[in-house]
């Protein structure tokens, strides 16, 4: 399955079976990746521009572990647009500021390494989507239950986690920086990878009847949003460490369709997101969790 203006589609991130393989031959090592890293290098040389990043600054050292991670806060949704490069350093420009007038001098990136970056991060964007969105499945080897189990698709965002590429395995950051306590824990191992199972469908009736009919044209949608975010499988604390905002990027592929694309249908959108929080709170706050119902009834 292709998806419009992806990089790769579905089928080939389920080919590559684990989290590991799949980083290293879709994103890292993609053969146009290292194509455009290869120009991008040669000219940064010739231009002596330093330092040249082979990831793109997406792969960095981090504290409380021995070996570069790749954080996947980079891949949560966003409620804004990114700056271009152009904008970033229209706004160094203004700045008058040590590190500012540092980057400056240094000069604008040139066009291939620019090329390079921009592209790097939308093939590890792709990569995460696909997880988020609940396209491909992952289980794991989880360090902390001891069980093999499915990981939620939302966890693919969360701040505090790490992956480790040349393993795939994902670590958590704990303790405080500033306590001197902070560590990296091993979460998962072992990702693997599979095709999603497709959902049975289902049938969502009303009665005009005995409905008002606003009420009985928002009902269908509610429930498609509800469904959306069920199959997300969040815990209740997550659900509220999430907000509407993110669960929004979450979803949307799933329900988009059915909200205008417009400042006021993403509004409705937000809006049913947060009712259906509510009711999920009120009314079943155990509805949704992180380890498969076969596994809670061993």
């Amino acid at each position: 399955m292709m998806r419009s203006s992806e990089p790769f589609s579905i089928d080939d991130v389920v080919a590559t079976r684990t989290l590991a393989v799949a980083l290293d031959r879709l994103v890292l090592n993609h053969p146009r990746i290292v194509k455009l890293r290869a120009d991008a290098r040669g000219v940064a040389a010739s231009a002596n521009f330093h330092p040249f990043d082979d990831y793109a600054g997406m792969i960095w050292p981090v504290y409380g572990h021995d070996e570069q991670m790749l954080a996947l806060k980079h891949f949560a949704p966003k409620d804004y647009e990114p700056l271009s490069d152009e904008e970033e350093y229209n706004i160094l420009a203004k700045s008058d500021t040590p590190i500012a007038r540092a980057i400056l001098k240094r000069g604008r990136r040139p066009r291939e390494v620019e090329r390079f970056y921009r592209e790097i991060k939308r093939y590890a964007q792709a990569l995460f989507d696909v997880l988020t969105n609940g396209h491909v499945d992952a289980w794991c080897d989880n360090a902390i239950s001891r069980q093999y189990e499915r990981i939620s698709s939302a966890a693919w965002i969360r701040d505090e986690f790490y992956v480790l590429p040349n393993k795939g395995d994902v670590f958590e950051a704990t303790g405080n920086l500033f306590e001197g306590n902070a560590r990296m824990e091993l979460r998962w191992r072992a990702i693997e990878l599979r095709a999603t199972a497709q959902p049975a469908a289902v049938t969502v009736r009303t009665s005009s009847a005995t409905t008002e009919p606003a009420v009985t044209r928002r009902a269908p949608k509610r429930d498609i949003v509800k469904r959306a975010i069920l199959k997300l499988d969040l815990s209740p604390i997550q659900i509220g460490e999430l907000g509407a905002s993110q669960i929004y990027g979450l979803i949307h592929p799933d329900v988009g369709s059915h909200y205008p694309n417009t400042a006021s249908g993403a509004d409705a959108l937000r809006t049913e997101i947060k009712r259906v929080i509510r009711e999920l709170k009120k009314k079943r706050p155990a509805v949704v969790t992180l380890v498969p119902r076969r596994l809670r009834e061993k």
